[in-house]
């Protein structure tokens, strides 16, 4: 259902509950009457005549008088509500001095001086009446739109919360013994370091990523410097190298001053290694291109990459909606991560600002 479809089923709900208390509100009338003696079951067009000026009255004061008021401004306030009361005048002369004597078969006529005055005193009356009540309603309802409100904040809130929690679990889950793995990982470098130099540095360099991941916690919205990140995406690189002893062909460039700007850690090389999982990584036409740029408050990280031909790797996209859900609790409305998965290819666009 679109976005029309729902405004529409609003309207015509609000509607349906200003008919059916209107109803109500003549029924009880009718029954007061009736209880008091001062009508029967049988004078509807009476009460009718009696109620009409409270409804159309209740609706001009609210929406000339109480929706200003809102706004706020005694000039606005003092403006609706006179252009209200001209127009609650004008109703109420037409009701009581052409419909009213149309349906009783009287002569139309316009009442003299005497009479005016004391329409006029009447008139205004009422309409002071049905301003107290429209401002009755407009309060309680505004009273209940700001408990909604808050309602629905304090909901929000607690959804980023809980998901906070969930990427935190995640990242935890993640670190199966972190400690015994770099202990083996220190083992094994030892081992290899005589009979395979090769394998030796792919384990160090593994192991410095791992100590960088270890030391910066995922929820750090202080951050890390963006050269670090950058620091870690090239160790993978080294790493993917010697795992294709040298074949893979891959772009990357740095533009702008990141020295000094800062990023919550573990972002770029997320983004680095996706491509490495999915993306053609021996293709010398169609390479890995990496590219980091700053330019006055704003930072773009974009990897492009040619897709694999042949069998894909399983992707549940739990890595990128993670990061997606880190990257709104840490900057807000301040980034934007494009990503655009077409056939043959695959590109990640992030842009931070103010940073």
């Amino acid at each position: 259902m679109g976005k029309k479809g729902v405004i529409q089923i609003m309207r015509d709900s609000q509607i349906a509950r200003h008919l059916f208390f209107w109803i109500l509100f003549f029924v009880f009338c009718l029954w007061m009457k009736v209880l008091v003696g001062i009508a029967t079951t049988s004078d509807f067009d009476v009460i009718f005549w009696n109620i009409l000026p409270i409804i159309y009255g209740c609706y001009l004061s609210y929406y000339f008088f109480s929706n200003a008021f809102r706004k706020g401004g005694v000039a606005k306030s003092t403006r609706g509500f006179f252009l209200g009361c001209l127009l609650f005048l004008l109703l109420y002369f037409l009701q009581s001095y052409v419909l009213e004597p149309v349906f009783y078969k009287s002569r139309i006529h316009f009442p003299r001086g005497v009479i005016l005055n004391r329409f006029l005193v009447t008139a205004l009356w009422f309409y002071l009446g049905v301003t107290v009540l429209s401002l009755c309603y407009f309060f309680g309802m505004q009273t209940l739109l700001k408990e909604r409100n808050l309602k629905q904040m304090e909901k929000e809130k607690l959804e980023v919360e809980n998901d906070k929690v969930l990427a935190e679990h995640a990242f935890l889950r993640a670190q199966i013994n972190p400690h015994f793995l770099h202990n083996t990982l220190s083992f094994l470098y030892a081992k290899s370091l005589t009979s395979c130099p090769d394998v030796a540095d792919a384990i160090l360099l593994l192991d410095d990523i791992m100590r960088y991941a270890m030391e910066n916690k995922q929820d750090d919205k202080s951050g890390v410097l963006i050269t670090r990140e950058i620091e870690q995406i090239k160790k993978l690189i080294q790493i993917y190298q010697l795992r294709y002893a040298g074949r893979l062909f891959i772009d990357i460039s740095i533009e702008g001053n990141l020295t000094a700007r800062r990023i919550i850690p573990l972002v770029l090389i997320t983004l680095v290694e996706n491509a490495f999982k999915h993306g053609d990584l021996e293709n010398p036409i169609h390479p890995i291109q990496i590219k980091a740029a700053a330019e006055g408050k704003v930072f773009q990280f974009v990897v492009r990459n040619r897709k694999r031909d042949g069998p894909k790797e399983i992707s549940h996209g739990i890595g990128l909606d993670n990061l997606k859900k880190r990257l709104t609790q840490a900057y807000g409305d301040s980034f934007h991560l494009e990503i655009k998965n077409e056939e043959y290819s695959h590109e990640a666009n992030l842009e931070i600002r103010n940073i």
